[in-house]
């Protein structure tokens, strides 16, 4: 699989759902050599580097075709295409990522292929953490519209770990970053100050204490930036 440049990124999503639909792979692609393959005699997938061996530029002009298909493969071929086209507008990518999922309850998929077929559009269409916690609260609105739980009551209970794993990492570092920042610019900082913006959750608001250590002349014109009454407020250094 390929397009005018390929991407190696792409070949571990491709190779896993090669394996789940491998009948549907050459059903889709190749339908005379599928009708020739004696499928009772089973298949053997080796370890070897997936061969860029169909061009997908040519399914972009066959979008109809593809949004009526039931083969896996369609689904599969529309979240790569889609994966390119939005490589620079993640928003897009957003929403062309919520039609897939749609699409997929909608033609009427079994459970255990819709999960597998998320999997894959979820690999090829990744959203930074703002996008995809939207993303979700969308698909489940959707789910629970349709009273079909099925990727949020198996996926996202991985995918909001991960979620939380990664806030608390952006967060330590901006917590170290803020702190070194401070003691460069006003010397031993005040411990209430660093308690004050440890306690913070809001990782834009911790950006933004960030960005304003380099302006700020004072610790009080810190404190203003996430409000705090002016009772808590310390001298000014």
């Amino acid at each position: 699989m390929t397009n005018e440049n390929p991407q190696t990124e792409y070949d571990s999503p491709w190779k896993q759902i090669l394996q789940l639909y491998f009948q549907d792979f050459m059903q889709f692609f190749f339908p005379q050599a599928h009708g020739e393959i004696d499928w009772s005699r089973g298949n053997e997938f080796l370890d070897k580097e997936l061969q860029p061996v169909i061009k997908l530029v040519d399914y972009q002009q066959r979008q109809s075709e593809l949004e009526v298909s039931r083969n896996p493969f369609a689904t599969v071929v529309m979240a790569h295409l889609k994966a390119i086209e939005t490589r620079d507008n993640r928003i897009e990518r957003k929403q062309q990522k919520l039609v897939l999922v749609r699409r997929l309850y909608e033609q009427g998929f079994e459970q255990e292929d819709i999960i597998n077929l998320f999997g894959f559009i979820d690999w090829m269409l990744s959203l930074p953490i703002e996008l995809e916690q939207e993303f979700w609260q969308e698909i489940r609105n959707f789910e629970e519209s349709k009273r079909m739980q099925y990727i949020t009551s198996v996926e996202q209970i991985g995918f909001q770990k991960g979620i939380e794993q990664s806030q608390n990492q952006i967060k330590q570092v901006l917590l170290k970053s803020i702190s070194l920042g401070l003691k460069l610019k006003f010397g031993e900082t005040d411990q209430n100050l660093l308690a004050e913006i440890e306690a913070i959750q809001d990782t834009s608001v911790l950006e933004t204490i960030l960005e304003a250590i380099d302006t700020a002349s004072t610790v009080s014109q810190l404190r203003q930036i996430y409000q705090l009454p002016a009772t808590d407020m310390q001298p000014e250094v």
